[in-house]
């Protein structure tokens, strides 16, 4: 869990919680390459990690937790747009 590492927890507050159960933010997945453990602070050797671009943060939310990365059903997307509408022609694709 990427809050286990040290790298991670030295970046956060101390008093840093976990969301769970909502949206938080949006992104496009550009790769997923393999870690070798030293390409960035967060590497962890014999694990792969996520490159995303256009990452923007929404106004939260709810929505049923998943683990991993993963496509929203359009029911969730009108929901994110109607809680972020400077975001409803990217989410309307």
């Amino acid at each position: 869990m990427a809050l286990a590492l040290p790298a991670v927890r030295a970046a956060l507050p101390d008093d840093y919680q976990p969301v769970k159960g909502f949206v938080i933010a949006i992104a496009d997945p550009t790769g997923i390459p393999s870690d070798d453990g030293e390409c960035t602070p967060w590497s962890e050797p014999g694990c792969f990690h996520w490159e995303l671009t256009n990452v923007q943060r929404l106004h939260p939310v709810k929505a049923r937790g998943m683990q991993g990365l993963w496509a929203p059903k359009r029911p969730l997307l009108d929901q994110i747009a109607t809680a972020n509408p400077a975001l409803a022609t990217r989410l309307a694709a």
